[in-house]
This record gives structure tokens, sequence and C-alpha cells, in this order.
């Protein structure tokens, strides 16, 4: 089952970097880690009253990756492999996107695992 994680809201339209904090999906005694992110796909909206629209296509998402520095993320210091980070722009106010990522972790015993989940990232 996929996890869903509600990042902070950004602005309408510019291009922002934004940062997902993913040790609560990683294996923490094993020191897990996220290899690498396969894809950011934008798969809809909430308006401002939680009524859904499918299919969007306001994003643009660019630029998938793991972190490679220790980041803070919301007051957090978030290791190195610990996060992942993408580009969004188009975004439009009063709309909660949510987006699809799909991450695969260093744990390759005996195929690398697939970490999805679900991103709701708000614009205001």
């Amino acid at each position: 089952m996929a996890i869903e994680i509600t990042l902070p809201s950004i602005s309408e339209g510019a291009e922002e970097v934004i940062s997902i904090d993913c040790r609560n999906m990683l294996d923490a005694p094993t020191d897990e880690k996220v290899a690498s992110v396969a894809a950011a796909t934008e798969v809809g909206w909430f308006d401002t009253a939680g009524v859904f629209t499918a299919s969007s296509s306001d994003l643009t998402l660019a630029n998938e990756q793991v972190s490679t520095t220790e980041l803070n993320i919301v007051n957090e210091d978030v290791a190195i492999g610990k996060a992942v980070l993408l580009t969004v722009e188009g975004q439009v106010a009063g709309r909660t996107y949510r987006i699809l990522v799909t991450a695969t972790s260093d744990m390759v015993s005996p195929i690398p695992r697939v970490i999805p989940f679900w991103v709701r990232l708000p614009c205001k």
C-alpha cells in the first residue's frame, strides 16, 4: 500500500524545488536508503471543496533525484539518501495536486524494493 505525504504549500506558477522526506517508508534498522527515482506523475487535483479532478496536466515535473546532501525538511534533518527532490512548475492557486512518485531502495534481496508513494502538494 502506498503512503500519502502532504507537503507545505507552494506558490502559484513559478518553478519550485520540493523535497520529500522518505524516512517513514524506509527500514531504519538496516539503514535502507532511496537508490533512484523512477517517475513522478501528476494524477489530478483537489479543489478547495475537496472535489477531485483526474488527469490534470497543469504541472511540469522534472529533475527527480535522490538527496545527495543532508537536507532540512520541515524543521527535520534528513540524511543523504533519505529524501527525494523534484522541480514543479505550472501550479494553479487553490488546487492541491496529487502526484504519484515511484522510487526504488538500495535493498536488493532478491530484487530492488519498489517504493510507490502519493504526494499532496497544495498551491496557495
